[in-house]
């Protein structure tokens, strides 16, 4: 179950779901993660019903960083003294016994994640994750078990670049599958390189309508019901 607070990213997933046949497999909810329990039971989300929530809760501190003067955007980024803690009291109560959280925050607010962690869930594994080699972590990757007593384990940094900002050869060797946007090149000349390990790579194209109707008018495109398209 996806739960996303504004109407329109909303219905946008739920079209989405069906459009993928996942129907019976997935759903969207349209509701505030920080609502009453009542409302959460109204949208079919009952205590304990969860085995696992994944979260990507808005983390930007709006004393330290800039927002947005655009309302959704500035709701979508940043944080409220007391969100995290909100965040984390609706998973708990969504989650069963032995259920577990995932969540993203930034680094320098690793201390915040774990104090509101604290009592409730356990076993909590962190993954700092760099912007570059060498350089501080931007964010954490966090997993907890509720109810569990087991210690912290911090686990070995995640690097998404080398010390130049890029992505080097050696990167991508012994990794199984990975997701590239060949656009910035060219999608249809692109040539993917498989390294030692790999068993794939997906492309993924831009988002746009097919080719041959790429120069019709909009009204065109109406009548005809193209829609756009992503190519992998």
């Amino acid at each position: 179950t996806l739960v996303e607070l504004d109407p329109e990213l909303s219905a946008l997933s739920a079209e989405n779901i069906e459009r993928n046949g996942l129907s019976e497999r997935a759903r969207a909810v349209m509701l505030d993660v920080a609502a009453s329990g009542d409302d959460y039971a109204a949208a079919g989300l009952t205590p304990g019903s969860a085995d696992h929530v994944l979260m990507n809760p808005p983390f930007h501190d709006p004393s330290r960083q800039n927002v947005s003067p655009d309302p959704g955007k500035r709701l979508a980024h940043a944080a409220s003294d007391d969100l995290l803690t909100a965040w984390i009291d609706a998973a708990a109560r969504l989650l069963h016994s032995a259920g577990s959280l995932t969540l993203i925050w930034r680094a320098d607010g690793l201390g915040d994640v774990l104090a509101a962690l604290d009592g409730r869930f356990g076993g909590v594994a962190v993954l700092p994750v760099h912007g570059r080699a060498g350089q501080p972590a931007i964010r954490v990757l966090v997993c907890g078990h509720k109810g569990s007593r087991a210690p912290l384990m911090l686990l070995p940094g995640l690097i998404l670049n080398d010390k130049d900002g890029k992505l080097t050869a050696e990167d991508f060797a012994g990794v199984t599958i990975s997701l590239t946007n060949p656009g910035t090149i060219g999608t249809v000349h692109s040539v993917p390189r498989l390294m030692p390990g790999q068993g794939a790579i997906i492309g993924v194209g831009s988002l746009d309508y097919p080719a041959e109707w790429q120069g019709a008018s909009q009204d065109i495109l109406n009548r005809n019901a193209v829609s756009k398209i992503l190519t992998l």
